[in-house]
């Protein structure tokens, strides 16, 4: 898919003009609740959640009930979406936010490890149906690094992310993994300038069938030294399979925090700009927790 948000969907300038134009509306007509939700999509997608959140607030009390402000507030907000029902169709996809995720310590370690792992980084592979995976930059722009070559962290982050998923999954509804019986991945990626993954998935009805909740930690130089490369998480009908263009949740990159979202749900990190040195990039840590074979149909989880 080529027109997506890379283009005309991704540009602040013609969404703050939007949201100026929005406002004028309402300071006509208060309580117009479309014009409130087209607001609160607007400040969404410019990556202002506490706006957004104020937004649809301020629709459920106009409208008590109003189902799917309630369940863009419950996202929104980090509250528990398992107990808010939500409206069928496309709908803001959860997701938990933990940030200061790791010790300086920690931190520390995985950065010294990043560095010296720097000849390791190959180009990031896509994978489509049965076919073998390949380098496909019109989809995907990256470098990685795999589990096997980051066994220095293993002993002390995958506990820690595991801990931090059942703290996740008490809040998304991801009904079918146990935090405690799952398998897991991780790779080490970096995106440099310029680099990107244009919309997807990361669970599949195939290949990657098992995977039910992704994960991203970022981790970056201070100061950072490169723009972009946000996180979209696009509006899902998870039961249908389907999207809406241009309707998301705009996540910024932050530096020591982790994102928990349904594997199920459509996303896409836009292009980064800058970072034409290596210890400049947007770096990751990335990957999913994934039911074991024997509860999903699929080949097992590969790169």
């Amino acid at each position: 898919m080529k027109d997506d948000a890379f283009g005309l969907f991704g540009s602040n300038g013609l969404l703050a003009r939007t949201e100026t134009t929005l406002r004028r509306e309402l300071a006509e007509r208060p309580d117009d609740v479309a014009v409130l939700l087209k607001l609160a999509l607007v400040q969404r997608r410019q990556g202002h959640l506490a706006a957004a959140l104020a937004t649809y607030q301020r629709i459920v009390a106009l409208r008590l009930g109003h189902p799917f402000a309630s369940w863009a507030s419950a996202v929104l907000s980090g509250a528990d979406t398992r107990r808010v029902p939500p409206p069928s169709g496309v709908v803001p996809v959860p997701f938990a936010k933990m940030p200061g995720f790791l010790t300086s310590e920690e931190l520390a370690e995985l950065w010294t490890l990043t560095l010296r792992q720097r000849g390791r980084f190959v180009p990031a592979r896509v994978k489509r149906d049965e076919a073998p995976s390949s380098v496909e930059q019109e989809e995907r722009r990256a470098s990685v690094v795999n589990q096997e070559d980051c066994a220095a962290i293993m002993p002390w982050f995958q506990p820690k992310l595991l801990a931090a998923a059942r703290t996740a999954l008490a809040q998304l509804p991801v009904w079918d993994l146990d935090a405690g019986a799952c398998e897991f991945h991780l790779n080490l990626t970096a995106h440099g300038n310029g680099d990107f993954f244009r919309l997807h998935r990361d669970r599949t009805e195939g290949n990657f069938a098992r995977r039910r909740l992704s994960y991203v930690y970022y981790f970056h130089r201070e100061p950072r030294r490169f723009d972009g490369g946000e996180l979209l998480l696009y509006d899902t009908d998870r039961a249908a399979v389907r999207f809406e263009l241009g309707v998301f949740t705009r996540l910024e990159t932050m530096h020591n925090s982790l994102i928990f979202f349904p594997s199920d749900c459509y996303h896409e990190v836009l292009p980064v700009a800058g970072a034409d040195d290596f210890a400049d990039a947007r770096f990751t840590v990335n990957g999913w927790l994934l039911v074991p074979p024997s509860d999903a149909a699929g080949t097992p989880d590969e790169d």
